[in-house]
């Protein structure tokens, strides 16, 4: 099996021991990355995940400022039943803290104690 193979074999175990480091926003997916928290938002709020109009939106183009206050715009363009105006309210209250940079994002790889990036899981993973 080569190199890339065995990359693309273990990607699931990779996910799911990796978390990303958010800069900039451009590179990471609101709802499907694993940006705050131990699961992507899909999963922990999959009542407005289901209802989003781009799944595939970055967490940059989700938000905007105004006034140095965060907007987010996550998609959704209908009326919302009670539940899902609490999960709403439950995201907002999580999102209120988040700052973007101007960094890049990253994906760091968390069975490296150091937590290096992903060439230590690659090399980990895949040494001979």
């Amino acid at each position: 099996m080569s190199l890339w193979q065995g990359v693309l074999k273990s990607l699931p175990d990779f996910k799911k021991g990796s978390r990303i480091q958010v800069g900039k926003g451009n590179q990471t997916r609101f709802w499907e990355g694993v940006w705050i928290g131990e699961e992507p938002f899909s999963e922990r709020f999959s009542s407005l995940y289901q209802i989003t109009r781009n799944k595939q939106l970055s967490v940059n183009q989700s938000r905007t400022t105004n006034q140095d206050k965060n907007e987010w715009n996550l998609g959704i363009e209908r009326r919302l039943y009670d539940h899902e105006i609490d999960d709403l309210i439950e995201l907002l209250g999580i999102l209120d803290g988040v700052v973007l940079t101007e960094d890049d994002d990253r994906i760091w790889w968390l069975g490296d104690k150091k937590g290096r990036q992903i060439e230590n899981w690659i090399t980990h993973t895949h040494a001979s």
